[in-house]
């Protein structure tokens, strides 16, 4: 079976050369799929694709590959690939649904503990020698509420290290199976919580879930924390909400359009289609970036050695599922 792997690193090629089944013809890239790449006919007529987040497999991308049958996404998520088209077209999708638990929880703490110390603009301070200890007050966690918009692995493993700390733990998921985990609505979770933190997939129903209309429902001096998928949550209303004083701050390892946040730092060039669709949010970004309440990392919650190597166990793993 001819496979070809997109957006693909050594480490990645290394691991897949050495573990990968003997009947599988793999075809490396180090590229993300999408519209803009021209498929040779040599790989058209491939039956398997592996990608990450960056690649984007749209109708028009999946129409180029008339035999395929099985997409591999190394991650949790899959609103990166047409659904919609698989399921027409007889196109497995399989997914890796726990590998980054731990990680990415861990990582939601390190951008609270960043929030609640200021620990960015501490550095910053004694950077500049302009070091003024009032402006550093930070506050602990213990006895805070963290609201888990989420409550799936993600969630849960928040939830069990806030414990930890001592802090309360709101969750709003559409199921709700959990007997450790107190359920509510989402108005209540974001009127109660001190740290709202988005943890869930994107689905059409997921889609801007918080919004201009209920970002403002939110304490004063709660911060949002966002480490699923950036169209989760509107940047302009993050943006308002921030600029007119009503949240306190925000953490953003991801946001709508992120692929425009290369052209920013002048790392590469997006297609046209793309910045037309994305230049408002794109402003949006930069006016965030430069706000000393808010922080912005580059979809980085996942970036550990452990969760890379699960990331790579579990895709195989399904690379030979589907050969058995």
């Amino acid at each position: 079976m001819k496979m070809l792997f997109y957006d693909i690193d050594k480490f990645e090629i290394d691991y897949f050369t050495e573990n990968i089944p003997k009947n599988i013809m793999p075809c490396y890239f180090s590229f993300p799929l999408t519209e803009q790449v021209k498929i040779d006919l040599k790989y058209s007529n491939a039956e398997a694709i592996c990608v990450f987040i960056h690649s984007y497999l749209s109708k028009k991308v999946l129409q180029k590959f008339k035999n395929l049958k099985y997409i591999f996404t190394r991650s949790t998520g899959f609103s990166h690939i047409d659904e919609e088209y698989c399921k027409n077209n007889g196109i497995e999708i399989y997914n890796v649904p726990k590998y980054g638990n731990i990680t990415i929880s861990e990582y939601i703490f390190a951008l609270m503990f960043s929030l609640a110390r200021k620990i960015v603009k501490s550095k910053i301070s004694v950077k500049n020698g302009d070091i003024l200890k009032t402006e550093l007050e930070g506050f602990e966690l213990k006895g805070k509420t963290i609201g888990l918009i989420g409550g799936g692995n993600i969630g849960r493993q928040t939830a069990k290290i806030a414990s930890c700390f001592d802090m309360n733990v709101l969750c709003y998921d559409i199921k709700q199976d959990d007997d450790n985990l107190r359920y509510t609505d989402l108005d209540t979770l974001l009127k109660e919580s001190d740290f709202v933190t988005v943890t869930c997939l994107l689905t059409d129903k997921t889609r801007k879930l918080i919004n201009k209309n209920n970002i403002f429902n939110m304490k004063k001096n709660a911060f949002l924390i966002n480490v699923a998928r950036g169209e989760i949550v509107e940047t302009e209303a993050v943006y308002q909400a921030l600029a007119d004083g009503k949240i306190q701050g925000a953490a953003l390892d991801t946001v709508e359009c992120e692929e425009m946040l290369c052209e920013l730092y002048g790392k590469c060039k997006v297609d046209e289609n793309l910045k037309n669709r994305c230049i408002k949010k794109y402003l949006f970004i930069k006016k965030l970036i430069n706000m000393d309440n808010v922080i912005i990392t580059p979809h980085n919650a996942y970036n550990t050695k452990e969760a890379k190597k699960r990331i790579l166990d579990g895709t195989l793993k399904n690379i030979s599922l589907i050969l058995n």
